[in-house]
């Protein structure tokens, strides 16, 4: 009986939950309680974000730890005129981190983003995207396309740990 108590005590203690969820921004896809501003019609392939702003407004659940981790799938477009592309994260209108883009071709990053300053008691988190220097493609020489574009996000996964 001892030797169970011992055992029960120098066990870890719990693990806080992970909860987390995918965000589909395609014509198909599933964005179940979150609101979108800024962004443009769902593509086949995602969503595109105005440049100037677009803001996901997440679900915070109430056992939700303190760090946010996001995965963007997604790209610009027109680094082949401004060079590679910074886009800034903002967490409730502070900066938090900034995505690079080399080129305009898909890729997958992560961040991992500190929540603690963040009201405990609010259900929502809004996390803004913005990118600077964007073209449009009619600014490209690419047809009549006038919308300056942030990011085309195919999906978004979050994870609060």
């Amino acid at each position: 009986q001892v030797a169970e108590q011992a055992a029960a005590e120098a066990a870890a203690p719990p693990e806080v939950p992970k909860l987390s969820s995918m965000l589909d921004f395609s014509v198909d896809g599933m964005m179940e309680g979150v609101t979108l501003t800024g962004w443009f019609n769902a593509e086949p392939d995602g969503r595109w974000s105005n440049a100037d702003s677009a803001e996901i407004r997440l679900p915070r659940p109430p056992e939700a730890g303190q760090t946010l981790s996001l995965e963007l799938f997604g790209r610009v477009f027109g680094t082949q005129v401004s060079g590679p592309a910074m886009v800034e994260v903002r967490i409730d209108g502070v900066v938090a981190t900034s995505l690079r883009f080399e080129n305009d071709d898909f890729t997958r990053q992560k961040v991992e983003i500190d929540c603690s300053r963040l009201s405990r008691g609010g259900t929502e988190v809004p996390v803004s995207l913005r990118r600077a220097g964007a073209v449009s493609p009619a600014e490209a020489g690419e047809g009549s396309d006038e919308r300056r574009l942030g990011v085309l996000v195919h999906t978004l996964g979050v994870v609060w740990q």
